[in-house]
């Protein structure tokens, strides 16, 4: 058995190398925390590494694509440029250049004629148009008795009363609205015709009469006869005054104007039949828009 005092050498010793082993405890754990940082920087740069070949693979396909659309384009120009090099040019027909030349040419002089004189020729233009519609106004006796004339600045017709212009859209009344047109159209087309100017001479007007009739639905029951026409509730002193106006301007103008009328009203007047194009649609027979013929043939089948 070893004694006591070889016991506490022992004890003491095994202290010692206790002491020694937590001084050294220190250490190994700032080593260990280093080696840790270290760990985290590598990860950090392996993630950054993986960051930019990721952008350098998607730059690359990115390259190719461009690759692959200037190869395209240049396929197409190539195609383009053999056709080009491979068309013929046909030669240029002269004769056309020359008319558009001359019309050019004429276009500028009759500028320059009207680039002095154009507001002086629209003015004595206007006054002429109103001169007519002024005597026919008076001729269909409409309700106003002061001038007529066009008022382009807000296209309509206006009546120069003393003291202030009155619009069309403001006298009321069927009757002068119709009559308004009346001599507005015709004043231009009697301008138009003798100024020889290439305006169309030709006037259509669907059923003017209308407007003269009180029951609108006893003017739509008329079947084309005079007699229907004649004891209807119409002012068949105003529609005479119309026609009567129509025909003087035709007469006046000499052929240089047609009237077109559709119309359901039938007058006697000699001249109105005579300018009949066909007899009235009375609906009687197969005289009409839908002939009988073709209601029993329907029926049939």
């Amino acid at each position: 058995m070893p004694t006591a005092t070889a016991i506490n050498e022992s004890l003491k010793r095994l202290g010692s190398d206790l002491s020694q082993v937590e001084a050294e405890r220190p250490r190994l754990r700032e080593y260990i925390d280093n080696l840790k940082g270290e760990r985290e920087a590598a990860r950090q740069n392996l993630a950054q590494t993986e960051f930019e070949l990721e952008s350098v693979v998607a730059e690359g396909e990115a390259a190719e694509e461009i690759r692959a659309a200037s190869a395209r384009a240049a396929r197409v120009a190539g195609r383009v440029s053999l056709y080009l090099e491979t068309l013929r040019i046909t030669e240029t027909d002269e004769g056309l250049r020359s008319v558009v030349h001359d019309a050019e040419a004429e276009v500028e002089r009759l500028e320059s004629l009207l680039a002095g004189d154009g507001e002086d020729l629209l003015a004595s233009a206007l006054n002429v148009i109103a001169t007519d519609m002024t005597a026919w106004a008076e001729e269909l006796e409409l309700e106003h008795k002061s001038p007529y004339r066009l008022d382009l600045t807000n296209l309509t017709v206006a009546i120069d009363r003393p003291g202030r212009s009155v619009p069309m859209q403001r006298i009321g009344g069927g009757k002068n609205w119709l009559g308004c047109h009346l001599v507005a159209l015709l004043a231009l087309h009697k301008y138009f015709a003798e100024a020889i100017c290439p305006v169309p001479g030709f006037l259509l007007l669907d059923q003017p009469t209308q407007v003269y009739f009180v029951s609108p639905q006893q003017y739509k029951a008329l079947s084309g006869s005079t007699t229907e026409t004649v004891q209807s509730d119409a002012d068949l002193d105003a529609v005479t005054r119309m026609f009567n106006l129509l025909w003087g301007v035709c007469a006046d103008l000499k052929g240089k104007l047609q009237v077109i009328v559709l119309e359901h009203a039938n007058l006697p007047d000699e001249r109105y039949q005579a300018a009949l194009v066909e007899d009235p649609w009375t609906g009687a027979g197969d005289h009409a828009l839908i002939p009988e013929a073709w209601k029993s043939a329907s029926k049939q089948s």
